[in-house]
């Protein structure tokens, strides 16, 4: 990540082009990492409150006669 610079020191051509490839990976990571893993979460939670909030009727089936 970027550095701390003391007396407010100007960076240099070759730090902020470091900067923005840190910046670019770190935008990367977000869409590769971060966002698929979100979506699985959110579908988790999801498929839980269906599971949990839909109406089974609970039927017997009538015995056999042999």
């Amino acid at each position: 990540m970027a550095r701390n610079r003391v007396n407010n020191e100007k960076l240099s051509r070759k730090e902020k082009q470091e900067m923005r490839k840190e910046s670019a990976k770190m935008n990367e990571q977000i869409k590769t990492i971060v966002l698929p893993t979100l979506g699985v979460v959110f579908l988790l939670i999801w498929a839980f409150v269906y599971m949990k909030t839909r109406g089974i009727p609970i039927t017997i089936p009538p015995p056999e006669d042999d």
